[in-house]
């Protein structure tokens, strides 16, 4: 037995050594980013209060109770924002307003026409009953999504125009503005998405992307107020170009917006507050990774101070180092007549795998 142990300490030590080396490339490799910091108040956030196991394709709603608390969550960050349609979780309004929360509404247009008309209705009621709407937004993409005809959005917009001092607009990415001039002469403001990500711009470029295109459509439309009312970064989702999906890179594109952004007459809604799962099926695999929060409600990053990387790195380098110390001791004990070097490679390779 003696004998035995004996034999074992060279393995032993050589496995804890390898383990060591495993844990410090872990720790080296998620060194804490410095990031500048960003003001704590978010001007406005886009808002959808599905949970995490909710989604308006199988007819599955949050509760009022959790809308509630959703808005309770953001109210230390803003007290701004942005809801798409009128009818589907229809109490948001009237929560947020008695929270004290300023509320762009809107109504959720597509190509059935049926439905546009009770979206339509039931913005203008809304309009009327709750004063604590500061803007309101008829229609999302409708162009970008071919949904609707120039001139069918127009007589949309004209028709909740003519009904409210409200100011009224739709909402389109920048390009949809700039080809489309006579859409201009149908709102009271310029509602843009300002999303680098899907135009394959690397992250860190892509603050300064969104601007240029902003500055783009002061200069060409310099009399109309234009409200940025989509601009963020996915936490996850594919590569598009030079644009990279990841925790770091959103937590460092909202950063720096908000950081350049901060104390210019800038009006905007992050993309958005909560990750939103079931609109993978619709947007892919990065429509679920916007938000701010995940969809466990749990802040994804913070506003100041430095950026980790992974936030659960020493677990998952504790688990891989723990799960191949005794095969890496066994290779240690079982090739001893190995040189150095075919030993390491082995407990590499298996590390690895790992």
């Amino acid at each position: 037995m003696a004998a035995l142990l004996k034999k074992l300490i060279k393995p032993f030590l050589f496995a804890s050594a390898f383990a060591l080396l495993h844990f410090s490339m872990w720790s080296i490799s998620n060194r804490a980013l410095p990031v500048m910091n960003a003001p704590p108040i978010v001007n406005g956030f886009a808002y959808s209060g599905f949970q995490e196991n909710q989604s308006p394709l199988d007819k599955e709603y949050p509760s009022t109770a959790e809308l509630e608390q959703d808005l309770k969550l953001l109210k230390p960050l803003t007290n701004r924002i942005r809801i798409y349609g009128a009818l589907e979780n229809s109490e948001v309004t009237g929560l947020a307003s008695n929270l004290g929360f300023e509320i762009t509404a809107g109504a959720w247009l597509g190509p059935d026409l049926n439905a546009n008309r009770r979206e339509v209705d039931a913005l203008k009621a809304k309009i009327k009953n709750y004063p604590h709407i500061e803007r309101v937004i008829v229609g999302n993409e409708v162009l970008l999504r071919n949904d609707l005809s120039v001139d069918e959005l127009a007589s949309y917009l004209d028709e909740v125009r003519e009904k409210t001092t409200v100011p009224v607009s739709t909402a389109e990415p920048w390009h949809v503005w700039l080809k489309n001039p006579d859409l201009v002469k149908h709102v009271d403001y310029i509602a843009v998405h300002l999303l680098p990500y899907h135009e394959g711009v690397p992250a860190d470029q892509a603050v300064d992307y969104a601007l240029k295109r902003y500055q783009e459509l002061m200069d060409t439309y310099p009399r109309k107020k234009i409200v940025i009312t989509e601009i963020g970064w996915p936490s996850h989702g594919p590569t598009l170009g030079a644009a990279v999906a990841s925790d770091v890179n959103q937590a460092k594109f909202v950063r720096e917006f908000l950081a350049k952004t901060a104390g210019k007459n800038y009006d905007y809604y992050l993309m958005e507050a909560f990750d939103q799962p079931w609109k993978q099926k619709l947007e892919g695999w990065a429509g679920a990774y916007w938000g701010m929060f995940d969809a466990e409600r749990q802040q994804k990053y913070s506003l100041q101070g430095t950026i980790r990387k992974d936030d659960r790195w020493e677990e998952k380098a504790l688990w891989a180092s723990l799960l191949a110390f005794l095969p890496i001791m066994f290779i240690a004990f079982r090739f001893q007549h190995w040189r150095l070097g075919g030993r390491l490679s082995m407990a590499v390779l298996l590390q690895a795998c790992i």
